[in-house]
């Protein structure tokens, strides 16, 4: 994982011309495709970083972020309340 703060730590200490590899950070946490949001933002919080790489069955899948997930509870708040409004229809049903 590379990181705004291993970016500019290693253009600090090597200039430009360094590769990825030794810039980046070879030990951080990941989130499995079935674990819950709240771990995932947890996380998220307790290594300090942007965005976490999201793994099915050891394979890279995807990069989750806590935008990502402020976004989708905004989303699945606002269904929630057009729902109970009565202002939400279901299509196809």
């Amino acid at each position: 994982m590379l990181r705004r703060n291993d970016i500019f730590a290693g253009l600090s200490r090597y200039g430009k011309d360094v590769p990825v590899i030794n810039i980046m950070n070879k030990e951080f946490s990941v989130v499995d495709v079935n674990e819950m949001l709240d771990v995932a933002l947890l996380r998220l919080q307790m290594c300090n970083c942007n965005a976490l790489p999201v793994t099915y069955h050891g394979q890279l899948v995807g990069l989750i972020t806590a935008v990502s997930i402020g976004e989708f509870l905004k989303v699945q708040s606002t269904l929630d309340q057009s729902s109970r409004s009565g202002k939400f229809e279901a299509r196809n049903a």
